[in-house]
């Protein structure tokens, strides 16, 4: 009789919990989280360009150099400057993922609420161009008999290729 007692407890305080709200302390915590997220993607975005501009100026010097040594120094840092753009993209790649797994785990009916008041909607745009781009180069796109066109290809090859593979599987 006690255990009916506490499972009926238990089963009304959560109940009265969840009505309560007792979650958005949580989801402000997210928020916040989110926030954090988006500010850094903002610092990896800043640096990324002005990492591009760095390598304009440089590819405009390099136009305007005279010695060898000269285009070999600026060479180098051009070399550099893009292996640092290639590590802000992968970060900046990386930073989305995260973001858009915070935002999957929000309910639904806070999701366009909490997007809107922290300003990330170009964000899940973009998130959303490389999903589809993703699916569209994941996609097939027609099938392709390869047993047709390897009979093809030896015919046109000829020298008796054709015959002897005709009868083998």
């Amino acid at each position: 009789m006690r255990f009916f007692a506490i499972l009926a407890l238990t089963f009304v305080l959560s109940a009265c919990a969840q009505s309560s709200g007792f979650w958005m302390p949580t989801l402000y915590r997210v928020q916040e989280r989110l926030g954090e997220v988006a500010m850094r993607l903002d610092e990896v975005e800043d640096e990324e360009r002005h990492v591009g501009d760095m390598i304009d100026e440089n590819i405009k010097d390099l136009e305007n150099v005279i010695t060898k040594r000269e285009k070999y120094i600026i060479g180098r840092k051009l070399t550099h400057l893009r292996s640092k753009m290639v590590v802000y993209h992968t970060k900046k790649l990386a930073l989305l993922r995260v973001m858009k797994k915070i935002v999957k785990n929000i309910p639904r009916k806070f999701r366009a609420r909490m997007i809107r008041r922290l300003r990330l909607e170009k964000r899940f745009n973009a998130i959303r161009d490389i999903a589809r781009d993703a699916k569209y180069v994941l996609k097939s796109h027609g099938h392709i008999s390869h047993k047709t066109d390897t009979k093809k290809t030896l015919k046109r090859i000829g020298h008796g290729i054709y015959k002897n593979t005709k009868g083998k599987k």
